[in-house]
């Protein structure tokens, strides 16, 4: 009886066998250039991380006239409480807006906003980044949204009662 079930065993455990000669895999085999889930090298506008360092790079330098191409118009400026008046920027207004916002003080560990940009070199290292989110990110004082496959800011916050004073 136990040398039927040990030969039943071993039948069974060789039919279970790929019998496929294995392949050995070395790292000058594998191609490294493309993405893993699709056969296309990934697009700037699919990838929140590559779009920050971009995004980042601009406001760092002030580059008006490349942050414009990042933007959703009309912004949406919003206040650090549920009451303080909310604006939709244009795009004429946005420079002087987003240099506001640039040096306002935040409510997280940097002086301001300019400072979090500097520090702040891949996406991934800002503790509230969601690498598996596709379509919304949070960067701080920051909101921007997937838009017709590409990344916008499409939110900021800061303090509108003294934003509302400078716009006049």
């Amino acid at each position: 009886m136990k040398k039927i079930f040990l030969v039943t065993i071993i039948i069974i455990f060789l039919g279970c066998q790929n019998n496929q000669p294995k392949q050995e895999i070395n790292s000058s085999s594998v191609d490294t250039s493309k993405s893993i889930m699709s056969s296309e090298p990934i697009k700037l506008s699919q990838n929140f991380s590559s779009f920050w360092i971009e995004f980042r790079n601009s406001a760092v330098k002030m580059d008006t006239s490349t942050l414009i191409r990042f933007v959703n118009f009309p912004l949406d400026v919003l206040g650090r409480e549920d009451n303080d008046p909310k604006f939709k920027i244009s795009k004429d207004k946005f420079n002087l807006v987003f240099t506001e916002f640039l040096n306002t003080k935040t409510e997280m560990d940097y002086d301001d906003n300019r400072n979090f940009l500097k520090l702040t070199l891949k996406a991934e290292n800002y503790s509230g980044y969601l690498p598996d989110d596709t379509t919304f990110q949070r960067m701080n004082d920051m909101i921007f949204e997937k838009k017709d496959k590409d990344w916008k800011l499409t939110y900021i916050y800061l303090d509108t009662k003294e934003l509302k004073n400078k716009l006049k």
